[in-house]
C-alpha cells in the first residue's frame, strides 16, 4: 500500500500536548504514514527533554537538535535561519504529500517558509486570532505561506473569510477535546495528591515573555512578583516555568527566589489540566486561561497585555502592570467566586470535536476514501 505521508512538526509539549488526541487517531489511520519532528524545547534539558512524551506514545519521531543560546531577540531571529536549513532538509528526505502545522512561534514561520518553498501543502492550525505580541506578525505570515487553515473560532474564520483566502475552517480548539473527554480525569485524586493540594485552595501562576516589553520587564516582574507574595498569605501558589521566548531565564530565575511557593518546572498535561480544574483562579499571561480555563467555569487575573485583543470568555479580568492595580482586582474576583459568578462562564472556543472534524477533512485533501 502507497501510503500518504504526513509532517506534524513539534517543538514543546505544550503543541504535542494540545494536539495529542488528534495525532493518536490519525495515525491510527492505515492508509496514512504519520512522522512527527521533535525539535528544540523537546530536546533541551532547560526544559526537561519532552521527547520522551512522544516516545511513549509510540509515534515515529525524528530528532533535529539545536545548538543556539535562546536567550535574547537576536537569537529568536537567528533561529529562524536555522530552522529553515534543517527542516527543509528534513522535509526533501521524507517528501510529505502534507505538513501540519501547529500555533504561531518563530520556529514555525521556518517550517512555514522550507515546506511551502518545496511545494508542500501545509495545514494551519491558530490562524488569524489576534493579541500583542510578535505572535501576531508570525501567525499572518504563516496563514500567507499555508493552503488550509483550521482556525478555532467565528472571528477568526470571518477575518480570513473577508480577506479572500480559501479553504479556512473551523473545527475549534482541538485540545478541549480532552476536557469533554468522558474518561480522561481519572486520575484526578491521584495527581491532587500527589501536589499535596485535595481539599486546598491554591493558585495557578504562568509568566510568559511579551517581545515588545523588554525595556519595562523588570518592573513588571517586580509588581507580578508583590502580588505573588501578597496571595502566598494566604493561598497555596503553583508557579509553572515559563517559555522558551527571549528573557526566559530571567523571568524563571525571578520567580524561582519567591518563597513559600511551589515551583513546577515541567508538568504533564493531564496534571495541568487536572490542577487548572481544580484551582481557585489563575494570574496569568498565557493562552491557557483563555482556551481550557472557561471549560472548567474559573476566573483568571490577566496580567496585560500579551493577550491583549484576543476573544475571550466574561472569566477574564484583565489587569494593567501595578501592584495595586492586581491586588484590587484580586480582590474581585475572590467575590465573584464567593457569589457563585463562575457559574455564567461559557467557553467561546469549543463547540464540537475538533479531531473528528479535522480527520475527515484531512483525508479529503488526501483524497483518501
Amino acid at each position: 500500500m502507497n501510503k500518504k505521508r504526513i509532517i506534524y512538526i513539534s517543538w514543546t509539549r505544550a503543541d504535542y500536548g494540545l494536539m495529542r488526541n488528534f495525532l493518536l487517531n490519525l495515525n491510527k489511520i492505515p492508509e496514512i504514514q504519520l512522522d512527527i519532528i521533535a525539535t528544540w524545547m523537546h530536546l533541551s534539558y532547560n526544559f526537561w527533554y519532552t521527547l520522551q512524551n512522544i516516545i511513549n506514545d509510540w509515534l515515529n519521531v525524528y530528532r533535529i537538535y539545536s545548538n543556539i543560546d535562546w536567550w535574547d531577540l537576536l537569537a529568536m531571529t537567528q533561529s529562524v535561519w536555522f530552522w529553515i536549513i534543517w527542516i527543509a532538509q528534513k522535509i526533501d528526505e521524507l517528501k510529505p504529500d502534507l505538513v501540519i502545522i501547529e500555533w504561531d512561534r518563530y520556529e514555525a514561520l521556518a517550517w512555514a517558509i522550507a515546506a511551502s518553498h518545496q511545494n508542500i501543502p501545509i495545514v494551519h492550525q491558530w490562524g488569524w486570532d489576534i493579541w500583542s505580541s510578535i505572535d501576531n506578525k508570525i501567525r499572518f505570515a504563516i496563514t500567507a505561506l499555508s493552503d488550509y487553515h483550521f482556525v478555532w473560532n467565528p472571528e477568526s474564520y470571518n477575518r480570513l473569510i473577508k480577506m479572500w483566502y480559501k479553504n479556512v475552517f473551523n473545527f475549534w480548539e482541538p485540545g478541549l477535546d480532552d476536557i469533554y473527554e468522558n474518561n480522561f480525569f481519572k486520575n484526578e485524586n491521584k495527581i491532587l495528591n500527589k501536589y499535596n493540594l485535595k481539599w486546598k485552595k491554591y493558585i495557578i501562576a504562568i509568566f510568559h515573555p511579551n517581545t515588545y516589553e523588554f525595556n519595562q520587564l523588570k518592573d513588571i516582574l517586580k509588581w507580578y512578583i508583590g502580588s505573588l507574595k501578597n496571595l502566598a498569605k494566604k493561598y497555596k501558589i503553583l508557579v509553572i516555568w515559563s517559555n522558551s521566548d527571549a528573557w526566559w531565564i530571567l523571568i524563571n530565575n525571578e520567580l524561582s527566589n519567591i518563597k513559600n511557593i511551589k515551583f513546577i518546572l515541567s508538568i504533564e498535561r493531564e496534571e495541568f489540566l487536572t490542577l487548572m480544574k481544580n484551582c481557585y483562579f489563575m494570574i496569568w499571561n498565557s493562552s491557557s486561561a483563555i482556551v481550557e480555563l472557561p471549560s472548567f467555569k474559573k476566573f483568571a487575573v490577566n496580567i496585560w497585555t500579551r493577550q491583549e485583543w484576543r476573544l475571550r470568555a466574561n472569566n477574564i479580568i484583565d489587569v494593567w502592570y501595578d501592584y495595586n492595580d492586581i491586588l484590587k482586582w484580586i480582590e474581585i474576583v475572590e467575590k465573584k467566586i464567593k457569589n457563585w459568578e463562575e457559574k455564567n462562564i461559557v467557553n467561546p472556543y469549543y463547540n464540537g470535536w475538533f479531531t473528528k472534524q479535522a480527520i475527515k477533512k484531512i483525508l479529503e485533501i488526501l483524497k483518501i476514501k
